[in-house]
């Protein structure tokens, strides 16, 4: 049976998560944390959605363990996902 190479999969995901941060940071002046938060929500909804293409061992509702702490730590961001738009304070604007 062929198996997925997840640890490419998350190279890859990182590095475009990376650049799409360092462009929200100098595009966006950014709170305290935020660039922190969107990295957490980001990611963990990455490694859930990743985790289905995965062996693993179900644990809850043919869900991991990975998946369900996955879901928890979305849970936690909950707020900052629903209001996502006023975590940037405001655009920096260049002149010239």
């Amino acid at each position: 049976m062929l198996r997925h190479p997840v640890a490419l999969y998350e190279i890859g995901f990182l590095i475009l998560l990376w650049v799409a941060i360092s462009r929200l940071e100098r595009n966006y002046e950014l709170g305290e944390g935020v660039a922190f938060k969107i990295f957490m929500i980001g990611y963990l909804l990455f490694r859930f959605l990743l985790d289905f293409i995965k062996p693993h061992y179900n644990i809850v509702m043919g869900l991991s363990a990975i998946q369900l702490a996955c879901i928890a730590g979305l849970l936690y961001y909950r707020k900052d996902i629903w209001f996502m738009k006023k975590i940037f304070l405001k655009p920096i604007r260049t002149y010239g």
